[in-house]
């Protein structure tokens, strides 16, 4: 398993398999963006991608937003596939934040584990968790 930024090269692959998995949040123009702002990580396996997680600095908060975190292939969820990449792209010495759907326990779990930690819930569906790496 590798963790690597992904390039301009990798964008029609990603774009791929984010139309496959019918996921609203994520749009291939944010794949887009977060490659030209080097701002997005992929988690590959043999040339095959397993994961990509994006973390773009957030200005008005001052901190680090971790957004847009996919396990492509189903059959790959629950085998810490999200927890390796985590913990490869969060720096020390910076501030993170995540804001989770409130329905999104496994995501709530995993932050946790992480060392984040719950601040918030606001506009009824998103939960705000923190991390100062």
């Amino acid at each position: 398993m590798v963790v690597r930024k992904a390039t301009s090269n990798d964008y029609r692959k990603l774009s791929y398999h984010i139309r496959n998995k019918h996921i609203d949040y994520i749009t291939v123009s944010h794949i887009s963006a977060d490659i030209e702002s080097n701002s997005l990580f992929v988690l590959e396996d043999n040339n095959t991608f397993v994961a990509m997680v994006s973390v773009v600095w957030q200005e008005e908060f001052q901190c680090c937003g971790i957004k847009r975190l996919v396990i492509f292939n189903k059959k790959n969820s629950g085998k810490g596939y999200a927890s390796l990449l985590l913990n490869e792209v969060i720096e020390k010495g910076k501030k993170y934040s995540v804001t989770p759907w409130i329905d999104n326990t496994t995501m709530h779990h995993l932050l946790a584990k992480l060392g984040f930690h719950y601040v918030k819930t606001f506009n009824e569906i998103w939960t705000l968790w923190e991390k100062n790496a």
